[in-house]
C-alpha cells in the first residue's frame, strides 16, 4: 500500500508539472474577457453572398459601437474550435497536388487580429476595404512565411494561389502575423500551427461563422448586448 501510494503521488506530481508547463505556453492569442458565439444563418433568409456579407459586416460594426464591447469580429474558424484547411502555392512554382503545402484557412473580419490579440508583425491586417470589389489579399502566419519562402527577406507583395475562395485569382500577401496554436499547446505540434487569413468580405459564401466579442470585464455580461444586436 505504501509503494502504491508513492506511485500515485509521483503520477500526480508529474501531471501537475505538465499542467503548469502548459499554462505557461503562449497560444499566440488572448482569450481573456472574450465571448464566442457560433452563428448559423438560415438558408431561406440569407440565400445570397450579398445578404450573408451584409449581415456579418453590420453585426460586427453595431457590436463595436456598443459601449460594453471593446472588440468584435467574425471568423469561419477559431483556434481549438473549428478548422478549415487549404493548399497554398507561391506564384511561379509548379507543385504536384499531393506535395502542395497546406495551412489552416481563416476568413476573418477587419477587427479579428485586434479582438483576438494576435500581433501583426509585418505589413497590415485585414481592413474594411478588402471586399469582393478589390484585389484578393491574404495575411499569413510567421511559420507559414518561413515554409513558403525559406531564407526570403520579406514575403510582402508576393502572390500565392490558395485552394479556397470564390475565384481562382492569386492572393497578394499584405501582412505577416504571429503563429497561433490551432490544435494543441504541445510544442511538438508546432508544425500544425500555420495559418492564412483572408477577408471574410471576400468569402461571403460561409453561412456558419464564429463571433468573438471582447469586453472589459466578465464576458457573460456581454450576452444581453449580443442578443439585442442579433435580434
Amino acid at each position: 500500500e505504501v509503494a502504491l501510494a508513492f506511485m500515485v503521488l509521483a503520477g500526480a506530481a508529474l501531471l501537475l508539472r505538465s499542467f503548469a508547463a502548459l499554462v505557461r505556453v503562449d497560444p499566440g492569442f488572448d482569450a481573456s474577457q472574450s465571448l464566442v458565439v457560433r452563428l448559423s444563418l438560415p438558408g431561406a433568409s440569407y440565400d445570397t453572398f450579398a445578404k450573408r456579407s451584409q449581415f456579418f459586416d453590420e453585426l460586427t460594426r453595431r457590436l463595436e459601437a456598443t459601449s460594453a464591447v471593446t472588440g468584435a469580429a467574425v471568423s469561419v474558424s477559431l483556434p481549438f474550435f473549428a478548422d478549415q484547411v487549404a493548399a497554398i502555392v507561391p506564384e511561379g512554382q509548379v507543385v504536384e497536388p499531393a506535395d502542395r503545402p497546406s495551412a489552416n484557412f481563416y476568413a476573418v473580419s477587419a477587427s479579428y487580429f485586434g479582438t483576438m490579440g494576435i500581433p501583426v508583425l509585418r505589413g497590415r491586417g485585414i481592413t474594411l476595404d478588402d471586399t469582393l470589389a478589390s484585389r484578393r489579399v491574404v495575411v499569413i502566419s510567421e511559420s507559414l512565411a518561413r515554409t513558403l519562402f525559406p531564407g526570403a527577406a520579406d514575403p510582402l507583395g508576393r502572390r500565392v494561389a490558395i485552394s479556397q475562395g470564390p475565384s481562382e485569382d492569386m492572393s497578394e500577401i499584405v501582412g505577416v502575423v504571429g503563429d497561433v496554436a490551432q490544435y494543441s499547446l504541445d510544442a511538438s505540434q508546432a508544425l500544425l500551427n500555420a495559418q492564412m487569413y483572408e477577408p471574410a468580405l471576400q468569402h461571403p459564401y460561409f453561412p456558419v461563422m464564429y463571433l468573438v466579442v471582447r469586453g472589459e470585464s466578465d464576458p457573460l455580461a456581454l450576452l444581453p448586448a449580443v442578443r439585442t444586436v442579433l435580434r
